[in-house]
């Protein structure tokens, strides 16, 4: 039985696992996956001059503008195609009871009421629709053009070694580094900004 190793904390600045990895594409599949089999976000970080370099240069700032202008764009397609819907049919549902049940048309409040519920709902039915759309199309987006550069990035894991490696070794990196190893790299790459 092998001996325990200590966890590695993100509190400790020394990394259980250092991965390098060419683009930020690839680093950021990698963060999805590593935070996909349960490892905490908080416990996963870009380190080194080139992670410095990306986080400031605004590559994910032009991605995500863009992501929330689809968004936004969709919430009020669908908002507003809901009120019209919504407030068409209900208007034409009253206007038929009017016409089979004389006596319905004597308070017009009551059926303004009718048309404006029903309207309120199917907007808030259309922004949820429309959100869930937009949601997609920005997922779909290509990345910013200056994403798919090579920037030589390291991503520091903190944890138990052990635990980790394997899952790491199946998000592709180019090199890995393991606890003492990754203290000494991690030297290497600079103070962390």
């Amino acid at each position: 039985m092998a001996a325990p190793t200590a966890l590695a904390d993100r509190r400790s600045g020394i990394p259980a696992v250092l991965a390098h990895y060419r683009t930020l594409l690839d680093a950021r599949r990698a963060m999805r996956t590593l935070r996909a089999l349960g490892i905490d976000r908080y416990d996963v970080a870009l380190v080194g001059d080139d992670a410095f370099h990306v986080v400031r240069s605004g590559l994910r700032r032009r991605t995500d503008g863009r992501a929330r202008v689809r968004v936004a764009l969709a919430i009020g397609a669908g908002g507003i195609a809901g009120l019209v819907i919504g407030a068409g049919l209900a208007a034409a549902c009253a206007l038929a009871v009017m016409a089979v049940l004389p006596g319905v048309g004597d308070a017009p409040w009551v059926v303004g009421l009718v048309v404006a519920w029903f309207a309120a709902g199917a907007t808030a039915l259309g922004v949820v629709r429309g959100a869930a759309r937009g949601v997609r199309a920005a997922a779909a987006l290509p990345p910013a053009a200056s994403a798919e550069t090579d920037h030589d990035l390291w991503l520091a894991v903190y944890g138990d070694a052990d635990a980790l490696v394997p899952a790491i070794e199946a998000t592709g990196p180019i090199d890995l580094f393991e606890e003492t190893r990754a203290l000494e790299a991690n030297r290497a790459l600079g103070p962390a900004r």
